[in-house]
């Protein structure tokens, strides 16, 4: 395994390096496996979050990326936010758990994207 800082600005909030240098160094190598986390998930628009530094690092980061995987909370399943981070057709799994909507789940499996659903107590 082979572990590269991307640099740029590291938000307080996340702990996530975001800007243009890690959009820089996105674009300049491939990842094989994207994973994402989103404050937004549906079928319509594919994930999204409240920061545009974020989606556009992320978009970078998936540009590149062989597989891409998106995890987030049921509670975000079928919320759209500020700025989009990956179309649909770029998301190859999500992971999410069982309180999640079940009719957005149904079309995002219909568009082809592999649906990972773990059980909440």
């Amino acid at each position: 395994m082979k572990v590269i800082a991307t640099g740029g600005l590291v938000r307080a909030n996340t702990l996530e390096a975001v800007g243009p240098m890690s959009e820089h160094a996105f674009q300049v190598i491939t990842v094989g496996t994207a994973v994402l986390g989103a404050d937004g998930m549906s079928a319509e628009v594919g994930a999204t979050t409240f920061d545009e530094a974020e989606a556009r690092t992320a978009i970078a980061m998936a540009a590149n990326a062989q597989r891409v995987i998106v995890a987030v909370d049921g509670s975000k399943i079928g919320t759209v936010t500020l700025a989009k981070m990956v179309p649909l057709e770029r998301i190859h799994h999500l992971v999410t758990d069982s309180t999640a909507d079940r009719q957005q789940l149904k079309l995002i499996r219909a568009a082809g994207v592999q649906v990972h659903e773990i059980a909440v107590d």
